[in-house]
């Protein structure tokens, strides 16, 4: 007991030490923590990172970091689009949500230097923050199961409400997993912690997310352990584990099957949420391609959703000629509902947005934007190789994908998320120079 205090107390003067001297990289631990809390936290958590770094400001010129250039030309972009937009109020209160792609890298041009003690720093709060995260869940899933014996509480959004959003935390969840990974050396917490964000990282059941998070493991797996035949036995049955919880746990393989029937263009019977006397169809990828009206009981599955989404997006493209500016940040709502009663689609749907974030900026603002957000992940992916960093490759080839399928920037935390950790990043590269990167 007393060599546990006395740990506690050296690891607690030597943090007090640092924070006194740069209590940056502290704050920026703030902002990423408070993401999965109420909007409220984030908020203040990101306006005392930014006032202080501007307080902190050292005396000089800023260095250039030309990676920064691409979230800040995004943040001009929807700007303008005030000037053109359709709907001028929706776009006025985007521009105070997605504030942080204006921001964040004014920040980090400040200040441009991060030590590899600070990278550390960060990394390892985030993983250790979000496995306590992790636990959190499945303990209130735990007890929320004792009170209902409702499975559903421990998948997707019911494991940690629709509001933080299950899509959203997987990527938290994937990072978090991919730094304790890259560990050269494991504490038994630090197992733990990877058993928990690899279970929890399954039971969100982001089918995108899940098969880039395995892809990306066994990349890592094949690069890093080959040669130790023991350990990649414990991994290859680590793998197996993963495989055989996804098999057999229905609510996750019924969502799997979901996209498989839509894919292969099997119209089938939705008995999730219809029943023998309301049936509800499962609308196929074919169909939400090419099929002019839909009635109120379809259902459109994940794909077909996005499928759809992209037709209606080149519907109102090819009507209104908005390829050069867009309709305005944060203005398409209107036109989406306007193609919700051309096609007949139930009128929930009036509430999705086209969850792609390429084609999200490149109607909001049109080809110039669409062409700076490929631009951006690219730049993000370049840098990741070049830098031989598993975690920033990681987190690009997510968001890659994630961008795909999902409007990520068109939500607050999202729009955090993405902006910080990108400019982290871009920031972390050896001897703070990207320009030998680009």
């Amino acid at each position: 007991m007393g060599n546990i205090y006395n740990y506690l107390k050296l690891a607690w003067q030597k943090e007090s030490h640092d924070f006194r001297q740069n209590p940056l990289p502290y704050f920026v631990l703030l902002v990423v923590l408070t993401i999965p809390l109420p909007h409220i936290f984030s908020s203040i958590a990101a306006i005392l990172w930014v006032v202080l770094a501007l307080f902190l400001r050292k005396k000089g010129t800023p260095k250039w970091n030309p990676a920064l250039i691409w979230p800040l030309l995004l943040y001009v972009g929807l700007a303008l689009s005030y000037c053109w937009s359709i709907a001028p109020s929706l776009t006025l209160s985007a521009l105070t949500k997605q504030i942080p792609l204006l921001l964040f890298p004014l920040v980090f041009f400040i200040h441009s230097q991060w030590s590899p003690e600070a990278e550390t720093k960060i990394k390892n709060g985030l993983a250790y923050g979000y496995s306590v995260f992790a636990l959190f869940w499945l303990l209130k899933a735990l007890i929320r199961y004792c009170l209902t014996g409702d499975q559903n509480v421990f998948f997707y959004h019911d494991l940690v409400t629709h509001d933080v959003n299950a899509i959203h935390v997987s990527l938290y969840v994937a990072v978090a997993f991919f730094i304790v990974l890259e560990k050269q050396v494991r504490t038994i917490l630090e197992w733990i912690f990877m058993g928990v964000l690899g279970l929890v990282m399954v039971l969100l059941s982001s089918k995108n997310v899940i098969i880039i998070f395995l892809g990306l493991f066994v990349i890592r797996w094949i690069q890093q352990y080959r040669h130790r035949v023991p350990f990649r036995v414990k991994m290859l049955l680590g793998g197996i584990s993963i495989g055989l919880l996804l098999l057999f746990s229905g609510k996750i393989m019924d969502r799997f099957r979901l996209e498989v029937a839509s894919n292969t263009g099997h119209e089938t019977v939705n008995r999730t949420i219809g029943d023998a006397t309301n049936k509800v169809y499962n609308v196929t990828v074919h169909q939400a391609w090419n099929q002019p009206t839909f009635k109120a009981n379809d259902f459109f599955p994940g794909t077909a959703l996005r499928v759809y989404q992209i037709r209606i997006f080149l519907e109102m493209m090819g009507e209104d000629g908005q390829w050069l500016t867009g309709y305005g940040a944060n203005a398409t709502d209107e036109k989406i509902r306007q193609k919700r009663i051309e096609h007949q689609l139930y009128q929930g749907y009036d509430v999705f947005n086209f969850h792609n974030q390429y084609i999200q900026f490149f109607a909001e603002i049109g080809i110039i934007g669409f062409i700076i957000c490929i631009i951006m992940v690219f730049v993000n992916l370049k840098i990741a190789i070049n830098r031989k960093d598993f975690v920033h490759f990681s987190f690009a080839i997510l968001i890659i994908s994630l961008f795909l399928t999902e409007s990520f920037l068109a939500r607050q935390r999202g729009v955090i998320y993405f902006t910080l950790m990108y400019c982290l990043f871009m920031s972390f590269s050896p001897k703070g120079n990207i320009k030998k990167l680009l």
